[in-house]
C-alpha cells in the first residue's frame, strides 16, 4: 500500500510528489542500505563520527520483525529516501517505574545520508521533509490503532533539533521528556504533545 506524500526538493526549492510505501520487502531494505552505505562511507573521511544509526542494519531489522512492527518508507522517483519501524502499543516507563500512557513508539527512523547536513553538507541535501512525513505517517497510525495519535521515541543526540522544532500545521509535535526512559535511558525522550 503506498499514499503520496509531499517532499521538498531542496536543489529546486519545490515540493514534489513521493510516496508513503508500508508494503516493503526485504529487497527494498537491502537496496536502501546499500545505498546509503556508500554515502555513509564517503562521508566519514570527512566527518568524524557523522553516523550515529551506522550500526543500524534495516535487513535485519525487517526479517527480525515481531507481530507488533510496522515499517514505512517514503520514496521519490524509485529511491527510498527515508525509513521507520514503529512499535504498536508500547508503554512508556521511567527507571523509578513511573509510566505513561499506552502508544506508539517509534523505534528507529533514518532518512537517507544525501538528505543531511551532516553528511553532505547544507547545500547539497537532496530532500528535505522526509522524516516530517514518517512522522504524520506514525500518528495517523496511532490514531488507527486507538491510541488517539500520540507517537512515542528515543532520539540520537544528532536528531534532538529536528523533534524539538518540528511543526505540524503551525503545531509543535513534541514535548521533550528528558532522560531515564527504558529502554534507551541514556537518550532524550520525546512524546507527542497533547492538544
Amino acid at each position: 500500500m503506498s499514499a503520496v506524500v509531499l517532499v521538498r526538493n531542496l536543489q529546486k526549492s519545490v515540493d514534489v510528489a513521493g510516496e508513503l510505501v508500508t508494503g516493503l520487502s526485504y529487497g527494498d531494505f537491502e537496496q536502501a542500505q546499500a545505498n546509503w552505505n556508500k554515502v555513509k562511507e564517503q562521508a566519514e573521511v570527512r566527518i568524524a563520527a557523522a553516523d550515529e544509526s551506522g550500526e543500524w542494519d534495516w535487513p535485519s531489522k525487517f526479517r527480525e520483525r515481531k507481530g507488533e512492527h510496522r515499517f514505512f518508507g517514503v520514496r521519490v522517483d524509485g529511491r527510498l529516501e527515508g525509513l521507520m519501524q514503529v512499535s504498536l502499543n508500547w508503554v512508556p516507563q521511567r527507571k523509578n517505574g513511573e509510566t505513561r500512557a499506552k502508544l506508539l513508539y517509534v523505534e528507529h527512523l533514518e532518512t537517507a545520508p544525501w538528505n543531511l547536513e551532516r553528511y553532505v553538507g547544507d547545500r547539497n541535501r537532496v530532500y528535505g521533509r522526509v522524516g516530517t512525513q514518517l512522522i504524520i505517517a506514525a500518528g495517523e497510525l496511532s490514531e488507527k490503532q486507538g491510541l488517539d495519535g500520540r507517537v512515542g521515541l528515543h532520539s540520537l543526540p544528532t536528531s534532538e533539533g529536528f523533534y524539538r522544532g518540528l511543526r505540524i500545521a503551525g503545531r509543535t509535535v513534541f514535548n521533550e521528556l528528558g532522560l531515564g526512559f527504558f529502554e534507551y535511558p541514556t537518550l532524550r525522550y520525546f512524546e507527542t504533545a497533547e492538544e
